[in-house]
């Protein structure tokens, strides 16, 4: 029987929009950016798509773990793509926080099997997904991957790779009931996530670094629905929280696609460094500007619907939590505004300091110009989310409509929008005056140093205790050799082993010493000569040792010597994979990929 269980779901439609225009949109802005080892980017970008659409078809838990695994193994290689220090740094970070994910949610597996566990397996498995979906303080594998990785795939890392956490959070809490002291501590990461991502995205200089903390930034508003949720079974909240993984996913993928054309034209991702891109690039910077008003929640786009759905049902709640939560959304909706079109004033209003040849190229509109109409169209009209949504938020149909132009709901978000704008564009004023955007948060303060300190002090303790272990080991055969070597001395020489054992061990007179004082014997010692039994007996130690070490070093060779027909191994399995991958590979992916997306859109409008 296949133990693997496919199928659509409910949550199957929504996460499909989600993910397959960024992926498109990714894809064609790749056929300009990517030069170097294009068979490697493909074909993993390729196989990539493939499971990222695979995992919403998955019907049980099982399932979605082997998937969701399959998904960082074939993401891996598209942030090594640059193959420099950083890279790879980056790349094992990622390696390491997907590892323990999988652990995480594989150990939730196995308690959910007995029942009196269940909020085990919740918690377990909720962090191991969480840690995919960015939160803090988990979130440090972003803001080191997204910088390195080829722009095409940054988009699709953050516009619908850490989704996937999102979407098994949501898979987990459905699943399994948990108590709202749940909700509870998810909305205070989820706050901390929000805050702390803003706060760093103020003081980057790096466009995409930048963008990389704004990931982590609005997976807090994200999973603010879903703590919503858990906390009162708010099904509006968590409507709106998916609401917002789909139009940041958009809007996400245009900003690093924009990026990514302010790399090939500028050499440089130095907000401060790049000039007049909106005078050089014009439609270009259009369709930038934009993705930054979706990000930034402007009204008429998407990220307005979404960030409104979610503050209505946030205001539902009073107390003190509560009021904290709100003022955090607020100052997080000023500082996102604030450090975005700070980003689009440095790059594109300043006058060029020197020319650069810059020619129309359908490989960037095409794809900022689909992910733009759906960051408009889904804002102006809110009621085409509905078709997608599950049944299970019909309720949720009348706050689309009250966000619609022209109504309440509109009119009054967007009169509140103008007290952001005011605050963002007074920060942006003061910040470049003051030099505020240039400050940094002291590494020690970060997450990352603390997973570092935590890294290190676990290997100095093994270390430790290896040596200990070691030593222990040592200790333990040297009191055996010393025994049984007094051991015989008493039986047939009745020597003093205390003295021997001095002449064969000055580390270990004391163990010998305490068999002596056991047998109470006494005697005179004899010094180990050539003729002597004793000669005879440290000889036969000492061959007993050497064939020890012969052994283990003999072991140890063996070990070498298969490692390295591993590598001959591997390094033939490579040619054979280059060989096939560049004049078979590509190809057969690249159309089998296009087949599988008209087949997903036609299923999906079809049944």
């Amino acid at each position: 029987m296949f133990p693997f269980k496919f199928g659509v779901t409910e949550f199957t439609p929504i996460f499909l929009l989600l993910t397959i225009p960024p992926y498109i949109a990714s894809l064609i802005f790749a056929l300009k950016y990517v030069h170097a080892r294009k068979t490697e980017f493909f074909s993993f970008f390729m196989l990539t798509f493939v499971l990222n659409v695979l995992i919403f078809f998955t019907k049980d838990m099982i399932t979605l773990l082997v998937v969701y695994e399959m998904v960082s193994l074939f993401s891996f290689p598209l942030i090594l793509q640059e193959r420099i220090k950083e890279s790879f740094k980056a790349a094992k970070l990622y390696f390491f926080f997907s590892l323990l994910s999988g652990v995480l949610i594989f150990g939730g597996l196995i308690f959910l099997t007995n029942p009196d566990f269940k909020l085990t397996a919740a918690a377990l498995m909720g962090i191991g997904f969480l840690i995919k979906a960015g939160g803090y303080p988990f979130h440090v594998w972003l803001p080191e991957a997204h910088p390195v990785a080829p722009s095409p795939a940054s988009a699709i890392l953050s516009g619908c790779i850490i989704k996937i956490g999102f979407f098994g959070m949501v898979q987990t809490f459905l699943l399994i009931e948990a108590p709202p002291i749940f909700g509870g501590v998810l909305l205070v990461i989820a706050l901390i996530t929000m805050f702390y991502g803003v706060l760093q995205a103020l003081t980057q200089s790096n466009c995409k670094r930048m963008l990389a903390y704004h990931s982590v930034s609005q997976m807090g508003y994200i999973l603010m629905g879903l703590a919503l949720f858990i906390m009162f079974k708010n099904y509006d909240a968590l409507a709106a929280g998916i609401l917002h993984a789909v139009n940041h996913a958009w809007f996400k993928s245009a900003l690093f696609i924009s990026a990514g054309v302010l790399v090939i034209y500028f050499s440089t991702l130095d907000m401060y460094s790049i000039r007049g891109f909106l005078k050089k690039k014009w439609l270009v910077a259009v369709l930038f500007l934009i993705a930054v008003m979706g990000i930034s929640g402007v009204p008429f786009t998407n990220g307005f619907v979404s960030k409104n759905a979610l503050h209505e049902s946030l205001m539902l709640h009073f107390s003190i939590l509560f009021i904290v939560a709100e003022a955090i959304f607020l100052i997080t909706a000023v500082g996102t505004f604030a450090s975005n079109f700070k980003m689009f004033y440095l790059t594109s209003f300043r006058s060029m300091r020197k020319k650069y040849k810059m020619r129309f190229d359908w490989r960037e509109v095409v794809p900022l110009s689909l992910l733009a109409i759906l960051v408009l169209s889904f804002g102006i009209v809110p009621i085409l989310y509905k078709s997608f949504l599950p049944e299970m938020f019909g309720s949720f149909s009348h706050v689309l409509e009250n966000l619609t132009i022209g109504n309440h709901g509109f009119v009054h978000s967007a009169m509140a929008f103008i007290w952001i704008v005011f605050f963002g564009i007074v920060l942006i004023a003061i910040g470049l005056k003051k030099g505020w955007f240039h400050l940094q948060i002291p590494y020690s303060l970060t997450p990352l140093s603390w997973w570092f300190s935590l890294y290190n002090a676990g290997m100095n303790f093994m270390k430790g205790r290896c040596n200990d272990f070691d030593k222990k080991i040592t200790i333990f055969y040297d009191k055996l050799t010393a025994f049984f070597v007094s051991s015989w001395f008493l039986k047939n020489q009745k020597i003093s082993t205390c003295v021997y054992a001095e002449k064969m061990n000055n580390n270990l007179p004391s163990a010998c010493c305490r068999v002596e004082k056991i047998l109470n014997i006494t005697g005179n010692a004899i010094i180990p000569g050539e003729n002597t039994i004793s000669s005879m007996i440290s000889k036969s130690s000492n061959t007993v040792d050497i064939q020890v070490f012969s052994f283990w070093n003999w072991v140890k060779d063996l070990f070498i010597n298969i490692f390295a027909a591993t590598d001959k191994a591997d390094e033939k399995n490579a040619k054979i994979y280059d060989f096939v991958a560049t004049n078979i590979g590509k190809n057969v992916i690249t159309v089998t990929t296009i087949f599988t997306a008209i087949g997903f859109i036609l299923f999906l409008f079809l049944f």
